[in-house]
């Protein structure tokens, strides 16, 4: 009695059934199959955010060069004798002279530069070029600012009455008025809102400059 009661006991504490060893093993593929799911997950959404960060911050760097460029525009009239590029533009270029050159050579040296729109295949790209004292382009100075696939892209122009315009200067304009207010990029594409890139020119020769006294004292 003694042995059979040993041999059963023996037995009983050998280990796990088959069965056992089943469950455990399709419950451990089954924590396995959910926890890779939740990390591909993770890793699929970390790479969708980041690729937007990418876009988002290259869209936002391509606007500061475009309002840089652009708000620092001097108000130098055609027949001044000081320069030959004034400002002017239509739906498609603008011409002008500015401080802010995204590719500085002597400081913030005025420099003449062109910005367009070049329509291709379904494409429209914004191009940038420097210009010297030559009617040529700098050398390296021409590259793409932006680019957008099956849009409509134009400039746009706005006066200090704010009335819109195709052409600067418009035809019955005031002549005071060598700068728009405003320059306008508007970008229509299928099924999305339209974008309009806004930008105030800050050397304005129309309005004063508010006067200032010293030591932060303003005059009301």
């Amino acid at each position: 009695m003694r042995r059979r009661r040993a041999a059963r006991h023996s037995a009983g504490a050998g280990g796990f059934t088959l069965v056992e060893v089943m469950v455990a093993l399709v419950v451990t593929s089954l924590l396995v199959a959910v926890l890779m799911g939740a990390l591909f997950y993770m890793y699929r959404v970390q790479e969708s955010l980041q690729d937007e960060l990418i876009t988002r911050e290259k869209v936002l760097r391509t606007r500061a060069w475009f309002e840089d460029v652009l708000s620092a525009c001097l108000p130098i009239k055609a027949d001044s004798g000081l320069t030959n590029v004034p400002f002017s533009g239509s739906t498609s270029e603008i011409r002008c002279e500015t401080t802010q050159s995204l590719r500085p050579m002597l400081g913030n040296a005025p420099v003449p530069v062109h910005l367009s729109l070049v329509r291709g295949d379904r494409r429209t790209r914004l191009a940038y070029d420097e210009y010297r004292p030559g009617s040529e382009a700098a050398e390296g100075t021409r590259f793409t600012l932006a680019e957008w696939e099956e849009a409509e892209v134009e400039f746009r122009f706005a006066d200090h009455d704010g009335k819109e315009s195709e052409r600067w200067p418009k035809e019955d304009g005031r002549q005071e008025e060598t700068l728009p207010a405003l320059v306008m990029l508007r970008i229509r594409q299928k099924d999305t809102p339209e974008q309009v890139w806004i930008v105030g020119l800050r050397n304005d020769p129309w309005f004063e400059p508010p006067r200032k006294m010293p030591f932060g004292l303003g005059i009301k």
